[in-house]
């Protein structure tokens, strides 16, 4: 729900070009702090496709007014980045590495490829700059600590959930048990009325016949 209520906040938004208010379309870029099962590898893009429903093909054209109602996403999984350092994509990816941290904080890491593509220079510049001022990683280290509160919250607030479902299936199991055991009484008064009924029939007969 947080990314879709930030999502929601940035379509509401209007931007200013040449002092002119316009609405730009939007592409998000989603960096997961866990993993996706589904999904191993540590980048993709969701890409968008305009279809003609009626004539069953693909439109080769861009609507400005959908563009910017829809989006493309790329998603970013942090813990499935490897220590590839080969094209672009992989120098910009190298910079979320989960390895080689420096504190047992995880907040300060050595930075092991070289810097050779200017993006990832001016990235890894500002984490330095960000990494080595007092105030600034009091702020990383003050939202690290609010993560792990709420972390922790959230994972009392699963197990209450956890063993409240527990003590339902309980309760619902030694309810079954109880309609098994009222069907299986039933079942009994059933056969147990069946045979009345045939014996009741067997002397009824033989009453006839001493008549």
């Amino acid at each position: 729900m947080r990314f879709r209520n930030y999502l929601a906040e940035q379509y509401k938004k209007t931007d200013t070009i040449n002092n002119q208010k316009v609405v730009l379309p939007i592409t998000t870029i989603y960096i997961l702090g866990f993993k996706l099962p589904e999904i191993l590898s540590p980048c993709i893009k969701v890409e968008r496709k305009y279809k003609d429903l009626i004539n069953k093909t693909i439109l080769d054209v861009k609507s400005d007014f959908i563009e910017k109602l829809t989006h493309d996403s790329f998603v970013v999984q942090v813990e499935r980045i490897t220590n590839r350092y080969q094209t672009k994509l992989d120098k910009l990816l190298s910079v979320f590495e989960q390895t080689n941290f420096v504190d047992d904080q995880k907040i300060i890491k050595e930075f092991k490829h070289l810097a050779d593509l200017e993006e990832v220079k001016i990235i890894t510049d500002i984490l330095h700059h960000s990494g080595t001022n007092p105030a600034e990683k009091k702020k990383i280290e003050i939202e690290q600590e609010a993560f792990r509160t709420i972390n922790a919250m959230f994972e009392n607030e699963r197990n209450d959930f956890e063993n409240a479902l527990n003590e339902k299936d309980i309760a619902l199991n030694e309810k079954d048990i109880a309609l098994n055991k009222k069907d299986m009484a039933l079942n009994e008064k059933d056969m147990a009325l069946m045979e009345l009924k045939k014996e009741m029939e067997e002397l009824r007969k033989k009453l006839e016949n001493k008549k």
